[in-house]
Parts: structure tokens; C-alpha cells; sequence
């Protein structure tokens, strides 16, 4: 599972010829995942403020949920593009709101609580609407497929629109805790035994 899920964030290397080698080796499907991969890396170059290495951070967190999202759902027997493009957009919110709100309120709510469903109960009780909120408001008006939609909205739990929006909370979990952050066990938990898998599957 790592090594299905993990490819595009890896940084793994492999010598193609060309753009149809390259074509053959990442497969339809490859292509199709790392050209939203690039189009998403395009929209966060476009957000003002929080400096390239906030945005490149952003960026690869982004790609590592949506690859394991996608592995789990097609472990799970869910729709594995519609958990690839909600991971990928899952924290598209927190790149709007500092055009809409207060940076400094936004920072001191990130540096109180940095994970799990805090953020979002916080940013409801100081803006009436939370990151992942804004994020689903955004995937609708973009037309964005239903299921990547609620994923996004419910990526921090503690409901879940379906099995897609769980495999991108519990993807979002194990992103964290790759990267050395908490992450909402719990919530992990819960969207594992939904999706009718062990924890051994993330091994």
C-alpha cells in the first residue's frame, strides 16, 4: 500500500524517452492524476502571501492525501478518481479565507490548533464558516464532482458524506502523521472501519 500510494509524493525517479514512454509507464490514469496534480500546484502559485515554501508544503501535503486517498478507495471498492480529486482539494479553503478574513485571527487559530476538527470549530466561531466549508462552496460553483465535494467538506469529520469522504479523512490523517503531526486517531479509526479496512493496510 505505501509504495501504491505514495509514487507521485515519493519523489521516485524513472528514465522515460519520452512523452509517449512516459505515457505508457504512468498509464491513462497516471496522466489524468498528474495533470490535477500540476493544475492544483498552478492554482497555489496564484494565492498571494505565505511565501513559496508555505505553498510548496501546501502542495505536497495535497498530492500525498490525494495518492493515498486513491489507494484506499481502491482498496475500500470506492470511486478512486472523485477521493484523488477531494484529497487534492481537501484544504483548498485555507488558501481563500486570508483574502476574506483576518490573517492574524487565521494564524492564531493555526498555531492554537493545528489538526483534527479544533480548526474548524474555531474558524466557525470567529467567521461563521470554516475552511472546508468555503473549500465545498468552491468545488460546487467549479462543478466538481459531488462525491470530491462533500469530501472536502467533511474532511476533518466527524460525519462523512460517503465512502470517498472517508478514505480522504483517513488519508489526511496518515499525511500528518508522515509528515511527524498529530492527527486525529479517532477520526482515522472510524473512517478505516467504514471502509471495512484494518489499520494493517496503511502498513
Amino acid at each position: 500500500m505505501p509504495r501504491a500510494a505514495g509514487a507521485a509524493a515519493s519523489g521516485r525517479r524513472h528514465s522515460v524517452g519520452g512523452v509517449g514512454e512516459a505515457v505508457a509507464f504512468l498509464g491513462r490514469e497516471g496522466v489524468r492524476r498528474l495533470a490535477l496534480e500540476v493544475a492544483t500546484s498552478r492554482l497555489l502559485e496564484r494565492v498571494p502571501g505565505g511565501g513559496a515554501a508555505t505553498r510548496a508544503e501546501s502542495h505536497g501535503h495535497a498530492v500525498t492525501v490525494a495518492a493515498w486517498a486513491a489507494a484506499l478507495a481502491d482498496r475500500a471498492g470506492a470511486d478512486a478518481r472523485a477521493a484523488h480529486l477531494g484529497g487534492l482539494l481537501h484544504d483548498v479553503g485555507k488558501l481563500v479565507m486570508p483574502g476574506i478574513f483576518p490573517r492574524e485571527a487565521l494564524e492564531a487559530i493555526a498555531a492554537e490548533a493545528p489538526c483534527g476538527g479544533v480548526p474548524c470549530a474555531r474558524e466557525r466561531e470567529a467567521f461563521g464558516i470554516d475552511h472546508a466549508a468555503v473549500g465545498a462552496a468552491l468545488g460546487e460553483t467549479w462543478g466538481l464532482d459531488p462525491d470530491a465535494v462533500a469530501a472536502v467538506r467533511d474532511h476533518h469529520g466527524p460525519r462523512a458524506g460517503g465512502r470517498v469522504s472517508r478514505c480522504v479523512q483517513a488519508a489526511d490523517a496518515v499525511a500528518r502523521l508522515l509528515a511527524g503531526h498529530d492527527a486525529d486517531h479517532g477520526l482515522l479509526a472510524r473512517a478505516l472501519a467504514e471502509l471495512g479496512l484494518e489499520r494493517s493496510v496503511l502498513e
